[in-house]
C-alpha cells in the first residue's frame, strides 16, 4: 500500500490529545488540574464577594485557578505541539508512505524512516488516525484521510496481525 501524507497542525494536536487521553495517569492528572482550577477560582470569587472592599489580595487565586483550568483543558499541550510543528519543517512536508508485510517506510525530502513491524510496540486507532508506537512516548501519525476505504480496512488488518493492539 502506498500513501501520500502532509501533516496539518490539527493532525498533530489530535494525535497528542489521543496519546495523552489514552494514558490513564495523564487523563486523571488533567482532570485533577481542572478540579484544582475550579476550586481555586470558586475560593477566589467567594473571598472577593465576602470582602468586596479589598479584592486585590484574592485576585491571584483567580489567576492561579485560571492557569490550572488552562493546563487541564490542554492549553499547554496545544501550545507545545504548535511550537514543535512550526519549528520542525519535516512536519509540514509531504511524506510518501509505503506499508507492506515486512514493515513501513516513510520517505520525505530530507530523509527516510524505515522499520519492520517488530519495531512497533503497539498502535492506537482513533476516529481520525492511527498512532504507531515505537516506545511509550514515540509514535508515527497516520491520518485516516490518506486512506481509501478499502485500504483503511486492509491497513487495519495488517496492524492487527503484525503489531497487535
Amino acid at each position: 500500500m502506498n500513501f501520500t501524507c502532509q501533516y496539518t497542525l490539527d493532525d498533530c494536536q489530535k494525535a497528542f490529545r489521543a496519546h495523552y487521553q489514552h494514558r490513564a495517569f495523564w487523563r486523571w492528572m488533567l482532570r485533577a488540574a481542572i478540579g484544582m482550577g475550579g476550586l481555586l477560582s470558586l475560593l477566589g470569587l467567594w473571598l472577593i464577594f465576602k470582602w468586596p472592599n479589598n479584592p486585590v489580595p484574592f485576585a491571584p487565586l483567580l489567576l492561579v485557578g485560571a492557569f490550572w483550568f488552562w493546563i487541564g483543558f490542554g492549553g499547554n499541550r496545544r501550545r507545545f505541539v504548535r511550537s514543535q510543528f512550526l519549528k520542525n519543517p519535516c512536519y509540514r512536508e509531504e511524506y510518501k508512505i509505503e506499508a507492506n508485510e515486512e514493515g513501513i517506510r516513510l520517505d520525505y525530502r530530507i530523509g527516510r524512516t524505515e522499520a519492520t513491524w517488530q519495531a512497533f510496540t503497539h498502535y492506537l486507532e482513533t476516529d481520525e488516525m492511527f498512532l504507531l508506537y515505537r516506545s511509550p512516548h514515540q509514535f508515527h501519525i497516520l491520518p485516516k484521510r490518506i486512506f481509501q476505504p478499502a485500504q483503511l480496512d486492509e491497513f487495519r488488518e495488517l496492524l492487527k496481525h503484525k503489531v497487535g493492539g
